[in-house]
């Protein structure tokens, strides 16, 4: 992953593999908790290990990514994740009626306005 920062705490909780920040020198492998500092910059790397990496971040804000310099070179956020996923059902949506197959039920997305689910048609 690109090096980025977060500007509020970040916790996370290695499930498997081995991973760790290019920054510091510890790894995190199975059952390890990682405390990540608001506001200092890493770059996520996954090590080579018999395991996937598999890691439960619990995130809150955005995350900030930095050029070469170290200088903010766009963010990613809920609101991001909301837009992408929503061109993704869209061009799905598309494909489904130009080769005429029904668009699945079980597809759905999430209101910016309201915390609910809903199923797109």
């Amino acid at each position: 992953m690109n090096r980025h920062y977060h500007p509020r705490q970040v916790f996370a909780y290695t499930i498997s593999g081995k991973w760790g920040y290019l920054e510091h020198d510890w790894t995190a492998t199975a059952g390890d908790f990682v405390y990540e500092t608001p506001g200092e910059g890493h770059t996520l790397v996954a090590f080579e290990h018999k395991d996937p990496m598999k890691v439960f971040f619990i995130v809150s804000g955005p995350l900030i990514w930095l050029d070469d310099e170290g200088e903010s070179a766009g963010y990613f956020d809920v609101f991001n994740l909301h837009r992408h996923v929503q061109g993704v059902l869209r061009e799905g949506r598309s494909r489904c009626r130009l080769h005429r197959k029904p668009v699945p039920v079980s597809t759905a997305t999430f209101s910016r306005h309201r915390p609910r689910m809903r199923t797109i048609q």
